[in-house]
């Protein structure tokens, strides 16, 4: 459950993910095994994580910054700013722990979550160097191998292993690259000029894939922003133009339906006669008889 403040708590966090909390102060995991491809919906979460992102590319938006996350990326998270994940590649590697305001409470501990990688109005992704990447890894595969031990000395080894990571975090390099802003806006136009243009006879742009490849991005991409910018999904702008073609050539041509429906992308006549009905309520035999 959420809190009050509609934050998220570790153990909803887990639960989405089909796993259960450790009910550990710090909980470390490799990505390839939580299916960090899974997209994350905007909201706050009650707790610190951080990510070490060997391989993976997505889209974070976090606050009012929207970033482009690509390979080799440290990723710092606090509980007061709301964030979300859509992921652009299947493949998401590395590592990413969570830990509560109470594992790291010393002064100094204190001192390093009000620092520059968890500060509400700082970049939260890094780009990490080749020469940090061994220590990086070294330093999560330690955390892995210690976590479940309950011994105070065992939880200061985790709490001193959390500390160097947050130390890399400083001396790597913010992200300079962000997100386009405008690129809703700019992709859906130019979606939308694509699909006028090539539907025609000769189209073999049928899915949201086939378009997203002739635009060279991520079909997760391509949907969320023409909806976000027209209010209609991507899918829907393409059933809307393959009707008006099918119109078009039901009254200006000879063509068999057969043959409509295969320019149309369509494998089966039955499923274009299906689908030309769902839409216009009749079939197409009819429609065309009806008006020519």
């Amino acid at each position: 459950m959420n809190t009050e403040q509609g934050s998220q708590t570790i153990d909803h966090f887990y639960a989405l993910h089909g796993q259960a909390s450790a009910q550990q102060a710090c909980q470390v995991h490799r990505r390839e095994t939580f299916n960090c491809d899974k997209a994350l919906p905007s909201q706050r979460r009650n707790f610190y994580k951080i990510s070490l992102v060997n391989q993976g590319q997505g889209v974070l938006y976090y606050g009012d910054q929207c970033l482009q996350v690509r390979d080799h990326s440290l990723i710092f998270f606090n509980p007061n700013t709301p964030y979300s994940w859509f992921a652009d590649t299947s493949q998401q590697t590395g590592y990413f722990l969570t830990f509560d305001g109470a594992f790291l409470a010393t002064n100094r501990q204190t001192n390093l979550l009000n620092a520059a990688p968890f500060r509400n109005d700082d970049c939260p992704v890094y780009a990490y160097s080749p020469e940090q990447a061994p220590l990086l890894a070294f330093l999560f595969e330690q955390l892995l191998s210690e976590q479940g031990n309950e011994t105070l000395a065992k939880q200061a080894e985790l709490q001193n292993y959390v500390e160097l990571i947050i130390l890399q975090g400083l001396k790597a390099r913010p992200l300079i690259e962000k997100a386009d802003r405008a690129a809703p806006v700019r992709i859906s136009a130019q979606f939308i000029t694509l699909l006028q243009q090539q539907f025609n006879p000769q189209n073999k742009l049928f899915s949201p894939l086939d378009y997203a490849d002739e635009l060279s991005i991520h079909v997760n991409h391509l949907n969320r922003w023409v909806k976000s910018a027209t209010g209609k999904t991507t899918q829907q702008h393409i059933n809307q133009q393959k009707i008006l073609e099918a119109r078009s050539q039901l009254l200006q041509t000879d063509a068999r339906i057969s043959e409509v429906a295969y320019k149309l992308g369509f494998n089966h006549p039955s499923s274009f006669n299906h689908f030309f009905k769902k839409h216009q309520g009749i079939s197409p035999k009819l429609f065309r008889h009806n008006h020519v």
